[in-house]
């Protein structure tokens, strides 16, 4: 994060797919975009930190409904440059497959 700005909003990105679907890096990135949220397939994990240093984990309780499915997960973090810009910026995707 630049110099001079304020974190807003940090967290994780996750959905499921069928563990049969072969997705590609840029589609799976495309997917996790938090600009998807009201497609209703995506679901979003918020942090209550909103400091830039710092470790964020998560614990997803799936249950049965991962069975089948992979499991795709991705951090975010939304933040005001010095110019007043909001920036969202994106860690790499992580894959749990289904076993």
């Amino acid at each position: 994060m630049p110099d001079g700005s304020t974190v807003i909003e940090t967290g994780v990105l996750y959905t499921l797919t069928s563990s049969d679907m072969q997705l590609s890096d840029e589609q799976l990135k495309e997917l996790l975009d938090i600009n998807k949220l009201e497609t209703g397939k995506l679901r979003k994990s918020k942090s209550k930190l909103t400091s830039a240093d710092g470790v964020y984990s998560l614990s997803i309780n799936l249950g049965a409904a991962v069975l089948g499915h992979d499991v795709h997960v991705r951090s975010y973090m939304v933040y005001r440059d010095s110019d007043a810009n909001v920036v969202t910026e994106y860690s790499g995707v992580k894959t749990s497959k289904s076993s």
